[in-house]
């Protein structure tokens, strides 16, 4: 009796163990700021998970800008999209840090990457806000755009608002996506030249995308670059800029922002 009751206490205690380790793998790891600056310094990525509207107003330099949710005139709304779009840029292996303006959306949207299987995910506790206050550098607008050195790498990006503002007052709208994305829904009137292409050995950059885009665009046309969340075009408007085409915007955000702001698209069935 006494054997019983040793084994089943084992086989109980054992249980639990199991389970909290189960559970412990799920729990997400926050760091403080300074912790995360020591990070960032010994090769991990920032990824930004803010709207693109704050990314604009200023971020930390070399940083990745995936939102986890959009504002719009409906209210809050999460990006349904985010995984997969972190997927596009991220490696499961990848050491992340995930940020946001006060930590509290970077807390879900880690949570939301390591039951997607990414391995090294770390939450920046107190998030942007808590950055500045501790004085960290930064890149603001003004940096990127009135420095008295040129900076023909670094990309303007504007929101969807100021995007649909520009694109009707006659910019040229350049879609990066893959043919496959372009045709399930698009702006009107926007061109398609693939920034990427997607095969079976994975994901591969297009070798001749600043020459393809040449042929339908000049250097000295006004070009809004989008893709589906605003990674893709942000390399592509660098692309384009280190090509000497000299003005080019990035569209923060991407088609998912435009859609989920209810502004028209055009979709296959409709070309039909």
């Amino acid at each position: 009796m006494r054997t019983f009751a040793l084994k089943w206490l084992f086989s109980v205690i054992l249980f639990w163990v199991s389970f909290n380790s189960a559970e412990e793998a799920a729990v997400v790891t926050t760091v403080d700021v300074h912790d995360a600056k020591g990070l960032l310094g010994s090769g991990h990525r920032y990824l930004d998970v803010r709207t693109a509207e704050e990314f604009s107003k200023g971020h930390l330099e070399n940083s990745l800008n995936v939102p986890f949710m959009f504002f719009t005139p409906q209210g809050r709304v999460r990006n349904p999209d985010f995984v997969e779009q972190v997927s596009l840029v991220c490696n499961k292996e990848d050491f992340i840090m995930k940020g946001c303006q006060s930590g509290v959306r970077s807390l879900q949207a880690s949570a939301d990457l390591l039951k997607a299987g990414f391995k090294n995910v770390k939450n920046v506790g107190g998030g942007y806000a808590a950055w500045l206050e501790n004085g960290f550098p930064v890149k603001k607008p003004e940096e990127e755009t009135s420095s008295s050195k040129p900076h023909t790498e670094e990309v303007v990006t504007v929101d969807v608002h100021s995007a649909k503002g520009l694109i009707s007052s006659g910019h040229c709208y350049l879609d990066v996506r893959t043919v496959e994305e372009f045709k399930k829904g698009h702006l009107e009137n926007s061109l398609n030249v693939p920034y990427w292409f997607f095969t079976p050995e994975g994901k591969v950059k297009n070798p001749d995308f600043v020459e393809q885009v040449s042929l339908v665009c000049n250097n000295e046309d006004q070009i809004v670059v989008g893709c589906q969340c605003g990674v893709r075009s942000l390399q592509a408007s660098t692309d384009l800029l280190k090509a000497g085409f000299k003005n080019v915007k990035n569209m923060g955000g991407g088609y998912a922002a435009w859609v989920e702001n209810d502004f028209d698209v055009k979709k296959f069935e409709d070309e039909l």
